[in-house]
C-alpha cells in the first residue's frame, strides 16, 4: 500500500486553490493537521507516506511557499 495523491495533495502538488466548505463540521483531528498551513511558515507533515513517495524517510513534512498554494474555508457563524 502506497500513499497517492488525493483532492488534497493534488491541489497542494498541482499549486491550485483549495476550497473548504464548511470547516465547522471538520472533526478534530483533522483540523488540527490543517492548523499546519494557515500558520505564517505553512508545512505539511505526511506521517502517513510510509513508503516515501512524496518524502524522505527521516523528513516527512514538506514546506509550502504561501504565493503558490491557498486555502479557502467557508464556515457557518451561530
Amino acid at each position: 500500500m502506497e500513499l497517492r495523491p488525493g483532492l488534497f495533495l493534488n491541489s497542494l502538488f498541482s499549486e491550485k486553490s483549495l476550497i473548504l466548505k464548511d470547516l465547522t463540521n471538520l472533526s478534530t483531528e483533522i483540523l488540527e493537521r490543517f492548523n499546519e498551513l494557515f500558520s505564517t511558515e505553512p508545512i505539511l507533515t505526511l506521517n502517513e507516506d510510509i513508503y516515501d513517495t512524496f518524502t524522505k524517510e527521516e523528513e516527512k513534512v514538506i514546506k509550502i511557499a504561501p504565493s503558490k498554494f491557498r486555502v479557502i474555508a467557508t464556515c457557518q457563524i451561530i
